[in-house]
């Protein structure tokens, strides 16, 4: 059998490329890992630019009163299943009341806090731990997200939440698109997205 080439599957019902067993397509292991990383590279940009396209195309989401534990608690739900599945720990330190709501795009907030955790999961070794803190700042909303990862470097601190940037310093090769999401929601809040470096290392970002 030959190996399939990326060419004969349409494109519609290709949402990933993916590689055929070594032994199937006649390559060495490490060749075969080493294709298989480009492919992925590959559709994680091209998932990049759909994901922008999609963003910049959509109608833009009414404002409304929201409460802002119903977001919190869903992020923090699925962040905490992100974390298990990486043996990583997840701590939620909320001291938000219950009732307290502000005005907001409810689903564009929610996948702000969802990008954000994700950053930090993608980062955070198995063992480490990912926390999230929302507090209330006078009329503010905070949010924070620390983790045990490597930490930003100089130039992610720089750059970091520009679409399409690309590092392959300590945290890691990505195209910065959902820090640059979540930015454009903290602006679209009349707020701000702030990245930087814990003072025992690690990442942290600000949503306020």
């Amino acid at each position: 059998m030959s190996c399939i080439s990326p060419r004969t599957v349409p494109r519609q019902t290709r949402p990933t490329v993916s590689l055929l067993s070594p032994a199937m397509c006649g390559l060495s292991s490490s060749v075969a890992a080493a294709m298989q990383r480009a492919a992925e590279k590959a559709d994680r940009y091209l998932q990049t630019l759909r994901t922008i396209n999609t963003a910049e195309t959509s109608p833009q989401e009414p404002m409304q009163r929201v409460q802002v534990q119903e977001i919190l608690t869903r992020c923090a739900n699925d962040a905490k299943l992100l974390c298990e599945n990486r043996s990583i720990q997840f701590v939620l330190n909320n001291a938000m009341e219950n009732a307290r709501t502000i005005p907001a795009q409810r689903q564009a907030l929610g996948r702000a806090l969802d990008n954000i955790l994700e950053n930090a999961v993608r980062f955070t070794p198995a063992g480490g731990t990912i926390t999230l803190d929302a507090v209330e700042e006078g009329q503010e909303i905070v949010f924070t997200v620390t983790d045990t990862g490597p930490g930003f470097s100089p130039e992610a601190l720089q750059k970091a939440g520009r679409e399409l940037f690309t590092t392959d310093a300590a945290r890691g090769q990505h195209w910065g698109l959902g820090l640059a999401a979540a930015r454009r929601t903290a602006q679209t809040h009349n707020g701000t997205l702030t990245v930087s470096n814990g003072e025992n290392g690690g990442g942290k970002v600000e949503l306020r």
